[in-house]
């Protein structure tokens, strides 16, 4: 599968998720599910990854950002103020990109 493949794919699953795509970065969010998703995590990370997460229930009162922001830099609570979701608290899930596990 080619990378455009892999994006018109993830769009694809996000879409029928329910997500939408902002209109300034690409980034994906659905306020039912309380999820959002960077265009750079959608872009780098595996299908078989993205369906794990559209598929993890988030509990009550959380909202769920996956990005590669680190928590201290404040980035994701500028993008859930701009949200203005305040009764809900806003969790930063860290994505990191593994490489191929190592033959044993």
């Amino acid at each position: 599968m080619t990378e455009d493949e892999k994006q018109a794919e993830a769009h694809r699953l996000l879409k029928s998720a329910g997500f939408s795509a902002s209109h300034m970065k690409e980034d994906w969010f659905n306020h039912e599910q309380r999820k959002f998703f960077t265009r750079r995590v959608v872009r780098d990370m595996p299908l078989v990854w993205l369906r794990k997460r559209l598929k993890e229930a988030v509990p009550k009162g959380e909202y769920w950002f996956f990005s590669y922001y680190s928590r201290a830099s404040g980035a994701w609570e500028v993008i859930f103020a701009n949200f203005e979701l305040l009764d809900l608290r806003p969790v930063p899930k860290s994505v990191e990109i593994r490489g191929a596990p190592r033959p044993t």
